[in-house]
């Protein structure tokens, strides 16, 4: 195994990305957020040009 990588074994682990630090449950938090909101917007912008 690399030695730069670690695996994460629970949420309570800590990620760093650049300079900012997330708990992985955060993160996971954050991340299916910004899919959701990305998923919603392809699905209104194609609902739209369906009609136009």
């Amino acid at each position: 195994m690399d030695n730069t990588f670690q695996a994460l074994e629970c949420d309570t682990d800590i990620l760093m990305i650049g300079k900012d630090t997330f708990t992985v449950e955060r993160f996971k938090e954050l991340t299916r957020k910004r899919i959701q909101r990305s998923y919603e917007s392809d699905v209104i912008y194609r609902s739209r040009q369906k009609y136009f």
